[in-house]
């Protein structure tokens, strides 16, 4: 199987918002105006939050109005950059808050919000079968041109394909030093299958050419 098989992307490359944007912002209107994005990754350190940072940034400095959603519920990452406030979608999920107690704005980013973790669960798996979550993707779909979801790595498949059947597109962030070969057919069959809709490949880290000058 090639690489060429998916739609990919270097993303060591894309280090600017307006190189970023310009870059992805014309697959994401391939579809229309307004995106539900998934994230994911076959493993922990492979860049999928960095990659969500930089992504919805570039989007909201393109006056898109993005929503960040940390749905990593076990470990809570992306939480990290509002210092993981003890409301989140995890007390949405058990029916704790509303949808408007949970969304934050990102100081100095217009158009950026996020919804934190909240308290991590001891059922992370059980807590996204809840219907609150379809619930929750349809109300802030009339509120922002972009949701952007990082969810936990696809090893955790439960996890992962509970929260697909709400996006319309998925990132699949491998990072080149730890992608291994007996993967690839693992992704063949993710994109073949479907299991993980509209899926582009994201090829992080990789080492840039040198250029010299004489």
């Amino acid at each position: 199987m090639g690489w060429r098989k998916y739609p990919t992307f270097f993303s060591d490359r894309l280090t600017s918002p307006k190189s970023m944007s310009s870059n992805f912002c014309h697959v994401l209107k391939t579809r229309g105006e307004k995106e539900t994005i998934l994230v994911t990754s076959f493993a922990p350190r492979s860049g999928k939050t960095f990659f969500c940072l930089n992504l919805a940034t570039s989007l909201a400095f393109e006056k898109k109005k993005v929503l960040l959603i940390d749905l990593d519920l076990r470990y809570g990452t992306l939480s990290k950059i509002v210092n993981s406030p003890a409301i989140g979608i995890s007390e949405y999920l058990n029916n704790l808050n509303e949808t408007d107690d949970i969304i934050y704005k990102i100081p100095d980013i217009k158009n950026l919000s996020i919804i934190a973790a909240g308290f991590l669960p001891p059922n992370p798996a059980e807590l996204l079968e809840s219907s609150r979550l379809e619930t929750l993707i349809g109300q802030i779909r009339e509120r922002y041109d972009i949701i952007i979801i990082d969810s936990t790595p696809i090893n955790i498949i439960s996890d992962t394909k509970q929260i697909a059947r709400m996006a319309d597109r998925t990132f699949f962030i491998a990072r080149a030093n730890l992608f291994e070969k007996g993967q690839i057919s693992e992704l063949e069959e993710l994109y073949t299958s479907k299991a993980l809709p509209n899926l582009s490949l994201i090829l992080n880290g990789v080492d840039q050419p040198r250029v010299h000058s004489f």
